[in-house]
């Protein structure tokens, strides 16, 4: 339905999603709260073009809870703009302290990098309250990408290695710095490595446990060909 300035759409489980229409000067059509049957609403908030803060309130056996992520963005540099932390706070009540509870932190390459493209997830790492006013790493994932067609391999941005957080922890004791790592050199220690064919989908992935290859083709199954997605990696 709309309802002034706003879409809302009801699912037919009950929650109610909220939508500013197309009239708003910013952020037309962007979902500002949704509201589940068992009480749970969530809302976001924006600025121009991004998301600042989601905050999500629940009544857990009596207690209100609060949640709030908040969303901090690069502001210079060749990636200017890509998310650098979000942050988790949680209150309680009754005191309804807002308290930090974990954060996760990314780092992107940058013009010159040899393990990517301008743009390309490099580090994602989660981080923990140390005390009031610092964080302490807790585990960090790796992402190397291909930078050009690697001989059919591959293609620029598309993902090569993911060294997870305890692979990530040995390449690191190995060499002083992990992100000059050759690629033979990373591949005694990442969980996955992945090569491609030339319509973007991985053909074959090797990890700890071999190489799998990958699914078949929509001509050996008379299947419609899912759309073809480049690997990115995002996660808190």
């Amino acid at each position: 339905t709309h309802v002034g300035s706003e879409f809302q759409l009801v699912s037919t489980d009950g929650t109610v999603e909220t939508f500013t229409d197309f009239s708003a000067a910013d952020n037309p059509g962007k979902l500002t709260v949704q509201t589940t049957p068992g009480g749970e609403n969530t809302s976001l908030y924006y600025t121009v073009d991004q998301v600042y803060e989601i905050i999500r309130t629940a009544t857990i056996g009596g207690v209100t809870v609060n949640e709030v992520y908040g969303y901090e963005y690069l502001t210079s540099g060749d990636n200017a703009g890509n998310l650098s932390i979000v942050t988790l706070y949680r209150a309680v009540a009754p005191d309804n302290f807002l308290a930090p509870i974990r954060r996760a932190v990314y780092t992107y390459c940058e013009m010159g990098d040899a393990d990517g493209t301008v743009g390309d997830l490099r580090t994602a790492t989660h981080q923990v309250p140390l005390d009031g006013t610092s964080w302490g790493d807790e585990a960090t994932s790796y992402y190397r990408y291909y930078k050009d067609a690697a001989g059919g391999a591959g293609f620029v941005h598309g993902l090569k290695y993911v060294a997870g957080p305890e692979a990530f922890a040995r390449l690191s004791a190995a060499f002083g710095n992990p992100f000059l790592a050759s690629d033979d050199e990373l591949a005694r220690y990442a969980d996955n490595f992945f090569t491609y064919d030339d319509t973007f989908r991985v053909v074959t992935e090797t990890g700890a446990g071999g190489t799998r290859p990958s699914p078949p083709t929509s001509t050996q199954t008379g299947l419609p060909a899912p759309p073809n997605h480049s690997i990115r990696q995002r996660h808190l």
